[in-house]
């Protein structure tokens, strides 16, 4: 049987987007991947009135989900690392809705599922799943809650978890993948570098540029994670440095290349100081 592929990679859909606008270059790194599968990529920084700042994204991706064929949502604090891998690999089999990653293994504290990225059917049906989750009383969803499920975050992770199990309209709706195939962190880049196809940071904002420096040095890249000959392409020969400071970006920057000086040049010096 032949794996299931896109029928028109345009109408797939990479969406990301954060409010307030994100420090990370995550619409760089996010274009640069979409652009080479030929894939649409919108960005969203947009307020949405959300009294729980989990559920922007369901938001925005009401305002897309009947324009596209699929619509891949991911954090603005998640890159994509190896861009040769396309997203046809995670197309939910059958009728089902959407496709998420389980926890890290490697963690001792997990959850159920991860929806800092997921691949969900364009349509109507994916349109009720979401209003589902933005309607679905997390009060109810924390009473209910048992240990087994793992942590309850307080927001949209719950929601779905809660509408897998307790709503016959959405049982055995999602898939489920190994937390490595679209969901790695930092531990795993040092380990397996060749394993890792998209890398989520997470926890607090520190220690998510922590991570996020740490990760460029290792791929050797700047702060989008793309690929210095990628990068310098995208930015069609303007100066990294101008750009985020126009942006008053506060990211790092990789370290500037030390000049080796020429032994004539330091003996002109010499005489010139001599004479």
């Amino acid at each position: 049987m032949m794996a299931e592929t896109f029928d028109d990679p345009s109408k797939v859909c990479i969406l990301s987007g954060r409010f307030p606008r994100s420090e990370f270059l995550h619409p760089w790194n996010h274009y640069a991947y979409a652009r080479r599968h030929g894939y649409t990529y919108i960005s969203c920084d947009w307020p949405t009135a959300a009294t729980n700042r989990y559920m922007t994204k369901f938001m925005y991706l009401k305002h897309y989900i009947n324009h596209f064929d699929y619509v891949f949502w991911i954090d603005d604090d998640a890159f994509f690392i190896d861009h040769s891998k396309s997203l046809d690999a995670f197309i939910p089999k059958g009728d089902r809705l959407a496709s998420f990653c389980k926890s890290p293994a490697n963690k001792k504290i997990f959850t159920y599922l991860s929806s800092g990225q997921f691949l969900i059917r364009g349509g109507k049906r994916s349109e009720d799943f979401i209003d589902a989750i933005l309607e679905t009383s997390l009060d109810q969803v924390k009473t209910w809650w048992s240990e087994d499920l793992g942590m309850f975050t307080g927001g949209d992770q719950d929601a779905i978890v809660y509408l897998v199990h307790e709503n016959d309209k959405y049982y055995d709706c999602i898939e489920l993948f190994n937390y490595m195939q679209f969901n790695s962190r930092l531990a795993d880049l040092n380990e397996t570098p060749n394993d890792v196809f998209l890398l989520h940071f997470t926890g607090p904002r520190e220690t998510k540029i922590a991570h996020a420096k740490t990760a460029a040095k290792i791929l050797k890249s700047g702060p989008s994670l793309v690929p210095e000959h990628l990068e310098k392409e995208l930015l069609g020969g303007r100066g990294m440095r101008s750009i985020l400071n126009a942006m008053r970006t506060e990211l790092w920057l990789p370290e500037p290349k030390k000049r080796k000086s020429k032994p004539f040049k330091r003996l002109k010096n010499l005489l010139g100081r001599a004479s």
